[in-house]
């Protein structure tokens, strides 16, 4: 109708025809390397901007690098020069000493400890002292080591040249030495002494052998020693009795076993406080403090005379 307002129905709209456009895609690898080439960039224009921000940065990482990898290799040399200390001591080595001057053991007491103690292999009584030592015109005092025939047993010490001395050499206190290898080194310059003879006190021993060096550590002092039979300490030192026995078990945990044992035995029938010294040894020691504990039968006697 003319001049009628009412609205009518709308006429329907047509949908605009979007144009589908596929836009090419980027591979992974594409993506990974422009982010690369960017952060490159960016980094590159960082360190040029601030030279001596950047190099200070630098500097204190390699400072930084530096200082760990040295600690943890003076960590590392420290950890093995102890070991190396230690194992020049033998491996499972007990040491058995005195601390109270009137107590002193018999050589007898090493044979006996190893026939009660199933856990030990070898032991060794030792006679420490220093004596006057001359070869053709070299003369000098030399620390005397005085041991049985198990010495090198039971401190894993092999021989350079000859042989070591045997039982029959403690028994019959035959005169023979076996050098340390410092000692044949200054007295013979790298020439082998085995064969020839010296003079210690006065008295002429045979030389019959030359031992490995032991080098720096624990063991080191060996080096520049002569190790005699213990029979033949005694008398170069004028002792009867002994400070110190060296033993020697198959294994750690065979020497823990010994150490308990020998405890065991010093508290009952010695009446002395073994302590733990280093390297597994075992220590007797007066609970007192003052050293008033009698000897028991067959395993000590008063002390004889100062030696060396």
């Amino acid at each position: 109708m003319p001049g009628d307002l009412t609205p009518g129905p709308a006429p329907a709209l047509q949908p605009a025809a979007a144009a589908a456009v596929d836009e090419p895609r980027r591979s992974p690898l594409l993506a990974a390397w422009v982010r690369f080439v960017y952060t490159l960039q960016m980094a590159v224009t960082g360190v040029l901007s601030q030279p001596l921000r950047s190099g200070l940065t630098a500097l204190s990482v390699v400072i930084g690098v530096v200082t760990v990898v040295s600690l943890i290799g003076i960590g590392e040399g420290a950890r093995r020069s102890v070991v190396a200390q230690f194992a020049s001591l033998g491996e499972n080595v007990i040491i058995i000493e005195t601390l109270d001057d009137r107590f002193q053991f018999e050589p007898g007491l090493a044979e006996e400890l190893v026939e009660r103690v199933s856990e030990l292999a070898y032991a060794t009584p030792v006679v420490e002292t220093e004596a006057a030592v001359r070869w053709r015109r070299e003369r000098g005092n030399l620390a005397v080591l005085g041991v049985n025939e198990q010495f090198p047993l039971i401190r894993d010490h092999q021989l350079a040249a000859g042989t070591f001395f045997s039982d029959l050499h403690v028994r019959q206190r035959s005169r023979v030495v076996v050098l340390g290898y410092n000692v044949a080194a200054r007295l013979l310059g790298g020439r082998s002494p085995v064969g020839q003879t010296m003079t210690v006190e006065g008295r002429t021993f045979r030389i019959i052998g030359v031992l490995n060096p032991k080098g720096t550590g624990q063991a080191g002092g060996i080096d520049d020693m002569i190790v005699v039979p213990y029979t033949v300490a005694q008398q170069i030192s004028g002792v009867r009795n002994v400070r110190q026995i060296w033993a020697k078990a198959d294994s750690p945990e065979q020497a823990d076993l010994a150490v308990a044992r020998l405890g065991r035995i010093f508290r009952r029938e010695v009446g002395l406080s073994p302590v733990t010294g280093g390297g597994g040894g075992e220590k007797p020691e007066n609970p007192d403090g003052a050293g008033g504990v009698a000897p028991p039968r067959g395993h000590g006697a008063p002390p004889g005379p100062a030696g060396g």
